[in-house]
Parts: C-alpha cells; structure tokens; sequence
C-alpha cells in the first residue's frame, strides 16, 4: 500500500464508503468511492471501482459520467467520447455530458496526447467544463450527491436534492426513483415533510 492510499484509509469518509463497498460491490457508494480515489490521483483504483460498480448498476449515468472523466483524467479521450455518447442517447439533456464531450470534441489536440503521457494522473490542461450555477439550478444539486446522502442516511437531504432536481427536470427517472426511496425510508423511520 502507498502513501497515498494508507492516507485515504485513515480518512473517516472514505473509510465508511470503503467497508460498505467491499461488503456489498452492488452498492451505489462505489460512485463517491471512486471520486475519491480519482481527486487524489489514484486513476487505476477509481477505474476498477467504477467498472466494478457499473457491473451492478449498469444504468447509474452519474457512474457511467465519472468514468468518462477518470478516462479522461488517464487520457483514454476515445473511451470518454463512447462513454459521453452513449449517455448523451439515454438523456440528451446531461449538461456534464454535452459539455465534457464538446470540449473533447473541439480540442484539436486532444487525440494526439503523447504516449508517455498517457498514464499521468493529471487531467489534460486544455480541457476546460465549464460547471456555472444556473437560476433554479445549484451545482452540488445532484443524483450523485443525493446518493451520498442516501448513503450517510440523510433521507432529508436526499429529498431536498432530488425534488430540486425533479422541479428543474420533471422526467428525471434516476431523481424520481431516489426520491420515493428517500420518502419510503423516512416514513419508516418516523421522519416525513
């Protein structure tokens, strides 16, 4: 294990998403598990975590975005344009997406990456999203985040995230399928709006 990992270990957050992971593969932590791993610059390990969830979750998009952006980050950029395509089929209104794939798309220097860079844990540069709050929509509002919370059981929260979601995007299946989970949860625990 490498210095970075044992610090990783040591973290109570990613501890907690770690041990539930490890206990249950089909878990959605494994999309906050391997943001994780990709913001300290474990490109590999955030990868096999987000390919190994994906197994079980196949249609978790805030999975299948952050693989785009740890492939990326690894500078598998065909990979990524797959990826952003194929979410951009299932939801064409994913402004990550749409973002991601046309910075990729515009940066002429994106496909010739030298072959010694490909394996550096740092992103490319040039590649710019730019992530700007919008009226009505706040940037940590969500499916990811809502799931975090989920997670931490913070049924609240979760509710609050995926309403806010629903009200921007009333067709959102992801948001709606969190929230009535969030809600039956909360009734089962004595706690409802």
């Amino acid at each position: 294990m490498d210095e970075k990992e044992e610090q990783l270990r040591s973290d109570p957050s990613f501890a907690r998403y770690f041990d539930i992971w490890q206990t249950n593969e089909s878990s959605f932590v494994f999309v906050p598990l391997a943001e994780i791993y990709r913001k300290k610059g474990l490109l590999e390990e955030a990868a096999d975590v987000c390919r190994r969830g994906l197994r079980h979750n196949a249609d978790s998009i805030s999975g299948r975005f952050l693989l785009a952006r740890i492939c990326v980050d690894q500078q598998r950029i065909q990979e990524a344009k797959s990826i952003l395509s194929d979410i951009l089929k299932h939801i064409p209104d994913h402004d990550g997406a749409r973002s991601l794939l046309q910075s990729l798309q515009e940066d002429p220097d994106v496909d010739s990456v030298p072959a010694e860079t490909k394996s550096s844990p740092s992103p490319t540069p040039s590649i710019v999203v730019n992530h700007e709050e919008t009226p009505g929509k706040k940037l940590w509002e969500t499916v990811t985040m809502a799931e975090i919370y989920i997670h931490q059981k913070e049924w609240r929260a979760a509710e609050d995230i995926c309403r806010a979601i629903l009200t921007r995007e009333p067709g959102h299946s992801r948001a709606r399928e969190l929230l009535d989970f969030c809600q039956e949860k909360s009734q089962f625990e004595g706690w409802h709006p």
